[in-house]
């Protein structure tokens, strides 16, 4: 796979954490499967805790099989039903991961269908994960028809134009460009929504993957509907920027917000989404709280850390830094138990 502009999304929705609980005290060095592990902990779940204590790795001496006889123990316990959304969207991520590794695709597809269900498409950052885990799983599992009919209805629709193209990207690079152009189909009709930049995202997009697949049908396609919008930016401009396209528009600095004391005090977890804009500078600003969880503890901390983010500048077809709008970033408020 490809990194560039997958690297570039998942830095973009990447979450800030303030603490995170180790879910293997005892071992020195966790890899990155323990860490998607640990970070479960951070619900408090004794349940969720159990699995990752059973299934924490050390590449060695790990029980996949018995993890996911504790889940389903798990599952059918009378506490199930007492789960939040957030804490099911978890539990069901990890047990999709489990059969991941047990190499059971089908059943994984089906445990991160449920995850899905449970996020909210607020939570950029888990809601990208568990599409992404979907993608993963179809795609060993062959079954990427079946899982694109399952989130085109109600998922796609929902998801940014960043998202859109992401999972575009991904279908492209998987032989399914029959699947990647319906991803498209949408993102045109997303794009236009907002400003030039991202209308030139969305073509210089299609035509890095219509060129990968050698179609020249559609680069003709491309370049037709291309002219009949008069963009300032000419079509020459546009086929060089595409290479371009993956150049990584980094955060080069994102700061946490402080704990708001009157939370603290009273041991009120949460999170919030914050959406702003980053000027031709990097510089954050019309910073807005979009959601927030519970209402009126942590905006104010969350808009001051988002003030402080710096970006390296998006630079457009044209060579010059644009401004670019409506990025999101959560930010989760977590006090040790």
């Amino acid at each position: 796979m490809k990194i560039g502009i997958f690297t570039f999304y998942i830095m973009l929705i990447a979450t800030l954490t303030i603490q995170f609980a180790n879910a293997a005290e005892d071992k020195k060095e966790l890899n990155e499967q323990e860490i998607h592990f640990s970070q479960a902990t951070k619900l408090g779940n004794a349940g969720l805790k159990k699995i990752v204590k059973i299934a924490a790795y050390d590449n060695k001496n790990s029980d996949v099989k018995k993890a996911i006889e504790t889940a389903k123990q798990i599952q059918t316990g009378p506490d199930f039903s007492k789960y939040s959304h957030v804490d099911l969207a978890q539990f069901y991520s990890h047990v999709g991961w489990l059969y991941a590794e047990d190499n059971n695709p089908s059943e994984a597809i089906n445990y991160y269908m449920l995850s899905l269900e449970n996020r909210s498409p607020y939570d950029y950052g888990s809601y990208r994960f568990s599409i992404n885990q979907l993608l993963a799983a179809s795609v060993k599992a062959k079954k990427m028809d079946e899982v694109y009919n399952a989130l085109a209805p109600k998922h796609l629709p929902s998801l940014s134009l960043n998202q859109i193209l992401l999972i575009a990207e991904l279908y492209s690079q998987n032989l399914r460009f029959d699947l990647a152009e319906k991803l498209f189909a949408l993102a045109d009709e997303e794009s236009k929504k907002y400003n030039d930049t991202q209308r030139y995202l969305y073509f210089a997009t299609y035509i890095k993957n219509a060129t990968l697949h050698k179609r020249q049908d559609v680069l003709e396609k491309i370049a037709a509907q291309y002219s009949s919008e008069n963009k300032t930016i000419k079509w020459s401009q546009l086929v060089a920027w595409k290479k371009n396209v993956a150049d990584e528009w980094l955060p080069i600095k994102k700061v946490p917000p402080l704990y708001p004391r009157t939370a603290l005090a009273r041991g009120i977890n949460g999170y919030t989404v914050a959406e702003y804009t980053v000027d031709v500078n990097g510089k954050t600003k019309d910073i807005t709280i979009i959601e927030e969880y519970p209402e009126g503890y942590f905006g104010k901390e969350s808009i001051k850390a988002a003030k402080q983010f710096l970006y390296k500048p998006y630079i457009g077809p044209d060579g010059l830094p644009v401004e670019m709008h409506n990025l999101r970033n959560r930010f989760t408020f977590y006090i040790n138990p």
